[in-house]
């Protein structure tokens, strides 16, 4: 399947995720407010903190590894094993520290303990969602595309209608609910699709494996790991950083401009997870490399810039429709936020070419440096220009990550050396 038909299939999935997230922030906007959006952006990159440490940080791995070695079932066998198994482990281990210390948790997050029980319900939560994302990238990696595809739409439902009924009954609790079980619910779905796939079976998953097997876990996990705790602890850092210099109020309009920025990345860059790693993995050839940029950047570079140009055009119409007055502060913020998602979609290209070559030190030093940076800019931004100094803190942050990738790249994988 090439990288067209790919992104045409993850483009329903991601307009649908795109409309059953834009009813749910709707919701949440109505009935939650800047303050409590605030509050669930800080739960939401707690719970991305704990799904990586409970399996995520071995998804890419797993549809790397899968996909490379799709000719050679007893050494996928043998990945398989040693993640499920080091999977299990890890998630007893967290379960019994959120379950105990929840109070602590909760006063750490939230500076209030009545939402212990959030992070109760998270421990036993984030061992299902672990094993969901296992199936989902063993099925990533054989190149499932569809039923892949299928379970990522039927997941957006899934969230949309926990959401929307929660947060109407019960406010801010009831989002903070709903985002911490709905991927739990979905584990339900994935086996239901995946359940009569060949290599769907527990024998599969039980054989012994090396020590070696576990090595080339942790060393490519390493990337994910990297790029999820850099990119949510730099996000609440800058969370904090706007919270101190103005309120909870104005945190919350940025985090709505940051939100409307991914979802306007997001119809690219979940095309590139599916089409860009597994192919990726396969080239053998650098000159391959080059070939293959042209074919997607000929598709990305006009799409990313309609979409920065639309979403800015249409920037009044979009708060309107996602949120409510109280974020029409977002107005002044949209303009460079969507300057620096251009640039940023063009990053994703080069960060996955990196993955899928196993490029381990520089991924890490990428990650950790331009979050490192991404903080910096804004704590200095905001400081001279106010609040709209953290969309000219983002624009540059996007500018300077491309050039260090293109620098990288160019040196990586020119054919010429």
């Amino acid at each position: 399947m090439n990288f067209l038909k790919t992104s045409f299939l993850s483009s329903i999935s991601t307009v649908i995720r795109i409309f059953s997230g834009l009813i749910s922030t709707k919701f949440i906007a109505i009935y939650v407010g800047p303050s409590g959006l605030a509050l669930i952006a800080q739960l939401q990159n707690f719970i991305n903190i704990i799904f990586l440490f409970s399996g995520g940080f071995l998804t890419t791995a797993l549809t790397k590894y899968t996909s490379q070695y799709s000719d050679d079932e007893i050494k996928s066998h043998r990945i398989w094993s040693a993640a499920i198994q080091l999977m299990l482990a890890i998630n007893f281990i967290l379960f019994l520290l959120f379950f105990f210390f929840s109070e602590f948790f909760s006063l750490l997050l939230f500076s209030n303990k009545n939402y212990s029980y959030i992070v109760e319900i998270l421990s036993v939560s984030q061992i299902f969602s672990g094993i969901n994302v296992f199936f989902l990238s063993i099925a990533n990696g054989k190149k499932k595309v569809k039923k892949y595809i299928v379970v990522n739409i039927l997941s957006s439902f899934v969230s949309l209608f926990l959401v929307v009924g929660l947060s109407y009954y019960f406010s801010v609790d009831g989002v903070m609910v709903a985002y911490t079980i709905s991927q739990s619910v979905v584990l339900i779905i994935t086996i239901l699709i995946l359940k009569n796939e060949i290599w769907f079976g527990l024998e599969n998953f039980i054989v012994k494996f090396k020590c070696e097997d576990v090595k080339v876990l942790f060393k490519f996990a390493a990337i994910t790991f990297t790029s999820i705790m850099s990119a949510n602890i730099s996000l609440m850092l800058v969370r904090k950083i706007i919270e101190s210099n103005f309120s909870l109020e104005e945190t919350g309009v940025w985090q709505a401009t940051w939100n409307i920025t991914q979802i306007s990345m997001t119809l690219l860059t979940t095309s590139f997870a599916v089409y860009i790693l597994p192919v990726f993995s396969s080239l053998k050839r650098k000159v391959d490399y080059f070939l293959e940029l042209k074919k997607i950047f000929l598709l990305v570079v006009p799409v990313s810039f309609l979409i920065s140009f639309l979403v800015y055009i249409l920037r009044d119409f979009v708060i309107l429709i996602l949120y409510t007055e109280e974020f029409k502060g977002m107005r002044d913020l949209i303009a460079f936020y969507m300057i620096g998602s251009f640039f940023k979609i063009i990053c994703w290209v080069f960060g996955y070419i990196f993955v899928a070559q196993a490029k381990v030190m520089i991924c890490i030093f990428v990650e950790i440096t331009m979050a490192f940076i991404f903080v910096v800019l804004n704590y200095f931004f905001i400081d001279i220009f106010g609040f709209i100094g953290s969309s000219y803190a983002y624009a540059l942050y996007s500018i300077l990550n491309l050039f260090l990738l293109l620098y990288l790249f160019s040196y990586k994988f020119n054919p010429d050396l």
